[in-house]
């Protein structure tokens, strides 16, 4: 039996289909097999470039060159300046874009779009479940836990408002309902996750969602005060629901004296700016031998506590900055502003210019959620599945904003759920 091209080609981009959707799904169970798929994935990938490269176009273009031209000077950058495996390491940590591009390749459609969204939402559920109940259905370590459920939670609280804004037009209120209740269960989990951050980064993503709605609505009245009270609402069960233990760690969460967190990250934080000092233009390197030594002499300058020291210098527990800003700083200088650029200007100028729906502002706010919790945590690189996930949102809203631009299978957006 022979099959021509346009048959394999279908069998091609059905066998990519289904396993990215396993990819995505993995993001939420397990970081070691979402590494073996993405492998599998970027083979069937190569095949559908091998068989399609005539009729394949880069969707948001202006990002993944951004991306390439990013990864190519930070490697100059680091095989100048650092003193270990800082090329690998920056290789590994900025790479993550290509599973974002291999997504874009395979899901052209409102239909594949919506399955990812029922995929995400099914898998905060579970993460939320696993969190909660303290079960051992997911292989992921408690940190990464927390970082991809909060980025997941505002995806869905940014969806549902997303819904709740149109109300009128769309008439979805079963779906408001189930959304609503879905939000307060994955809430639930960030509070039983002990994340002060999580908690911090979802009031921070829901105000600025409110920024937004203000804006898009053209001060319409009505809508910005529905808005503003399903926030506050959503947020008010948030912090009552949470366990008290929780509570009382949000106190603390801007304490700056008698908290080993905060403290220690306040002593990073002066560690990296002091690798930025030393080498401003290339930064010292992406290896934690490159930023470790910076963050040894700051404890030691700074001598906050002995518990403290010895953490850092005794132990050496601490070898970066514990947030993405500070670590593209440090370790590749000036690149920062390449960094910035794309996630504080190319991204949102794209969200901005498209016409929007709630899968393009589910998938902005959970990119606002990523960004936000990096402030204090390590997402780019060393927990780099949530960069995953990331990356994954960023490729559903170039898909949509795409789609929407076409208009692309309108019936299908019609009913898009």
């Amino acid at each position: 039996m022979n099959l021509s091209r346009e048959d394999i080609l279908k069998k091609v981009n059905l066998i990519g289909e289904i396993i990215i959707y396993l990819f995505v799904f993995s993001v939420f169970i397990d970081s070691k097999l979402t590494m073996k798929i993405g492998y599998v994935l970027q083979g069937i990938s190569l095949i559908k470039i091998g068989l399609d490269y005539k009729n394949i176009k880069l969707k948001g273009k202006e990002i993944y060159l951004t991306f390439i031209v990013i990864l190519i000077i930070g490697i100059v950058f680091n095989f100048i300046s650092t003193n270990g495996d800082g090329v690998n390491k920056f290789i590994d940590r900025n790479l993550k874009f290509f599973n974002g591009i291999i997504l874009i390749l395979f899901i052209d459609n409102w239909k594949k779009l919506k399955n990812l969204v029922y995929i995400i939402i099914t898998g905060s559920i579970l993460l939320s479940f696993d969190i909660i109940n303290n079960s051992k259905y997911v292989k992921l370590d408690f940190i990464r836990k927390r970082g991809i459920l909060t980025v997941a939670t505002g995806f869905t609280i940014a969806y549902w408002l997303e819904i709740l804004k149109n109300y009128k037009e769309k008439k979805k209120w079963g779906v408001i309902i189930i959304c609503f209740f879905i939000n307060l269960y994955l809430l639930k989990g960030i509070g039983y996750s002990d994340s002060r951050m999580g908690f911090l980064v979802i009031i921070g993503t829901v105000g600025i969602y409110l920024l937004y709605a203000i804006y898009k609505s053209k001060f319409d009245f009505k809508k910005i005060m529905g808005i503003f009270l399903a926030g506050c609402i959503i947020l008010s069960l948030f912090y009552t629901i949470s366990p008290p233990q929780f509570k009382r760690e949000i106190k603390t969460s801007f304490q700056t004296k008698n908290n080993f967190s905060n403290e220690a990250r306040l002593i990073m934080w002066q560690g990296s700016l002091d690798a930025f000092y030393s080498s401003p233009i290339i930064g010292v390197g992406s290896a934690v031998s490159d930023t470790q030594p910076f963050v040894i002499k700051a404890a030691e300058k700074m001598n906050r506590s002995k518990s403290l020291n010895d953490a850092f210098i005794k132990r050496k527990a601490f070898g970066e900055a514990h947030s993405i800003y500070f670590n593209f700083l440090s370790q590749t200088g000036l690149l920062i502003i390449g960094y910035l650029y794309l996630l504080f200007y190319l991204i949102p100028k794209r969200f901005l210019k498209s016409q929007r729906n709630e899968v393009l502002s589910g998938c902005f706010f959970g990119g606002v959620c990523f960004l936000l919790y990096g402030i204090t945590w390590s997402v780019w690189g060393y927990y780099g599945v949530v960069q995953n996930f990331f990356q994954i949102l960023l490729s559903m809203m170039i898909i949509a904003s795409e789609l929407k631009k076409r208009n692309f299978e309108r019936k299908d957006e019609k009913n898009f759920i």
